[in-house]
């Protein structure tokens, strides 16, 4: 939470989707699908040559960004390591992050950090926006989710 922004809805909140999905989106749709090209972080190849991965806090989480100064980065479940083969891309994508910064108004100089976690559960895709200090709560994000999805069930085949 980031009271001095309560003002701001949208940072304080959870918002997102809950989509029905084709067999054949659900095998192609998942954490990674808005992470650029994740080989080149795993591999610090291009445009990532100079990549870093920083541990978040308690959790086993690590965020990795292609440099110190680069706006957007991708939560994983394993530390990179380019001499291993890297796992696929919804294996270990948690979320994907933004780096924005507010220049005008009453929040001027603020910076956000939302993260957009994408997974499917139950056959249904969730799509979901949280600050990134909140991430390595997604598991209780997603099991309250999957509880909604469940309590939808039950109340709709009655």
């Amino acid at each position: 939470m980031f009271p001095s922004l309560d003002a701001i809805r949208s940072v304080n909140s959870l918002s997102g989707f809950v989509g029905f999905l084709s067999v054949a989106d659900s095998l192609r749709l998942g954490p990674a699908m808005r992470a650029r090209d994740l080989s080149d972080e795993w591999y610090k190849t291009d445009r990532c040559a100079h990549s870093i991965s920083v541990p978040m806090g308690r959790s086993n989480l690590v965020e990795v960004k292609c440099s110190a100064v680069d706006n957007y980065s991708n939560v994983l479940n394993v530390t990179p390591d380019g001499a291993r083969p890297m796992p696929t891309p919804n294996s270990i994508v948690i979320a994907s992050c933004n780096e924005d910064h507010i220049p005008v108004g009453p929040f001027a100089g603020a910076t956000l950090h939302p993260c957009r976690r994408v997974v499917i559960r139950q056959g249904f895709m969730l799509d979901y926006q949280i600050q990134r200090d909140n991430v390595p709560l997604y598991s209780d994000i997603d099991s309250f989710l999957v509880g909604k999805i469940e309590e939808w069930r039950r109340n709709c085949s009655r």
